[in-house]
């Protein structure tokens, strides 16, 4: 591992080292569950696990901005930085499903040059330093190759049109998929093999950059398509992915062409007026004058 590396390998080992603790010092305390919008959950351990990490980064690496879920979401992206997932899968977390961790990576120049994980439920550790490979426990391992039609995959899409789109194409070319709503989770299941496919939206930093950077330095062949990012354990394995994006995507847009089709070729429908009639009669200009006529004779 050359110079460069080491100082990444350095920066990953007290990410790790951070995260253990912060989750050590912070889980002591009365966990409390609130709504974080309609959609999503926070808990009390979220916001406390990211205020010690940030305290931490402030002391030890002073003056590099930091992104994270709960404090700092709005900070732009861009040069040199940490980003911080207090609890990667909130709401696995606060319905005590055991699919969650926590999760940091080291950005330079716009590159995730370091990153760790931490799973507390079983004491599991990760860490990967670009170019210098992906860690488990302190072992260096490499993601197993599975046949194609023995690989379970994981997709995690906001958009859920193109993700039933993408399934479809999938079904009988790989063997099922999962959902497991925590990025670290599907990052680290990809990264070992036990996933053989991985298709992730490309989002938040500090949802994506740890484990995109797992999975790549385990040897995971991956491919950006723009709206997500495809991980693979094979080469065979990520052309079938490829082509489920693009049948997904062709199918997206004749779908949105039949619907302005649709929309252009709907006429509006006009409104009728109800005239009013009046309840009076009018007779008929022959009696009128008849009735005169009788006037003057008598």
């Amino acid at each position: 591992m050359g110079m460069e590396n080491k100082e990444y390998k350095k920066i990953a080992d007290f990410m790790l080292k951070t995260i253990k603790k912060a989750y050590k010092v912070c889980s002591k305390q009365a966990i409390e569950i609130n709504d974080k919008n309609e959609f999503d959950l926070v808990t009390t351990l979220d916001t406390s696990i990211e205020e010690y990490i940030i305290s931490k980064l402030n002391k030890n690496f002073s003056g590099v901005k930091v992104i994270s879920e709960e404090f700092n979401s709005k900070v732009q992206d861009g040069g040199t930085y940490f980003v911080i997932d207090p609890i990667d899968g909130t709401i696995n977390f606060a319905n005590g499903i055991d699919a969650w961790g926590i999760q940091m990576a080291y950005v330079e120049d716009n590159e995730t040059k370091a990153s760790a994980i931490y799973r507390p439920n079983d004491k599991s550790e990760y860490i990967a330093i670009k170019n210098g490979g992906a860690f488990k426990n302190g072992k260096k391992f490499v993601c197993h190759v599975k046949p194609a039609l023995k690989s379970v995959y994981a997709i995690e899409l906001k958009n859920i049109e193109y993700e039933n789109k993408a399934c479809a194409y999938l079904y009988n070319k790989l063997l099922r998929y999962r959902r497991l709503n925590a990025s670290c989770i599907n990052s680290i299941y990809t990264a070992e093999g036990n996933f053989g496919a991985y298709i992730a939206q490309n989002g938040n930093p500090w949802d994506i950059r740890p484990g995109n950077l797992l999975m790549e330095e385990a040897g995971c062949f991956h491919k950006n398509v723009g709206r997500a990012t495809l991980f693979a354990n094979s080469q065979e394995v990520l052309d079938i992915l490829e082509n489920a994006h693009e049948y997904a995507k062709v199918a997206l847009e004749e779908n949105k062409k039949i619907a302005e089709k649709q929309t252009k070729s709907a006429k509006p429908t006009k409104k009728v007026s109800a005239t009013k009639t009046s309840k009076k009669t009018s007779k008929p200009e022959t009696d009128k004058k008849q009735q005169t006529k009788r006037k003057t004779t008598k």
